[in-house]
């Protein structure tokens, strides 16, 4: 990408934001914007601008849980780019555990599929992914389809309940 706008705007939902790669423009709430958290937010946002066009038609092939997936890998691609310059000194976890609990169930609203998990399986689960990925030579998304194989099985999806009517 030869240039990223950015735009700052005014606050509505504390450190959301938005990528869209193909036109190199992020949206991020202008909250905060010099602590370590919306930094780290913002990066993710830039993140995006590289990682998303790789996943675009594998994500639209697949369900909630995959975009949650790659939701979460971004989060770690970014990370791991700010302790790389040494902004962060090592992967935050408490940011990361959120991102396990708050942060699911944000992205699980973009879908009417909903399904269950746990959050400390499932960031053991991505931390071990993480370490291989770091290890490996493989490009994100190949790494990332292992990271499917192994999560997903953990991430149950949710059976509507049918109204039953009494008489």
């Amino acid at each position: 990408m030869e240039e990223i706008k950015a735009f700052i705007v005014e606050p509505i939902a504390e450190g959301h934001g938005d990528a869209f790669p193909r036109e190199g423009i992020i949206t991020f709430e202008g909250i905060k914007l010099t602590t370590p958290e919306s930094i780290v937010g913002f990066v993710h946002e830039v993140a995006h601008i590289n990682t998303l066009p790789p996943f675009i038609e594998t994500l639209e092939q697949k369900d909630i849980r995959s975009k949650v997936l790659y939701e979460i890998a971004n989060e770690y691609v970014a990370e791991q780019a700010l302790v790389n310059i040494k902004v962060l000194p090592s992967l935050n976890s408490p940011r990361l555990q959120r991102i396990f609990t708050e942060s699911v169930e944000a992205w699980m609203t973009e879908s009417e599929l909903k399904f269950t998990y746990d959050p400390e399986k499932l960031k053991r689960i991505v931390d071990k992914w993480w370490i291989n990925h770091l290890k490996s030579s493989e490009t994100l998304l190949s790494s990332f389809k292992k990271l499917e194989k192994k999560a997903l099985p953990h991430m149950k999806i949710k059976r509507p309940t049918r109204n039953l009517r009494i008489k």
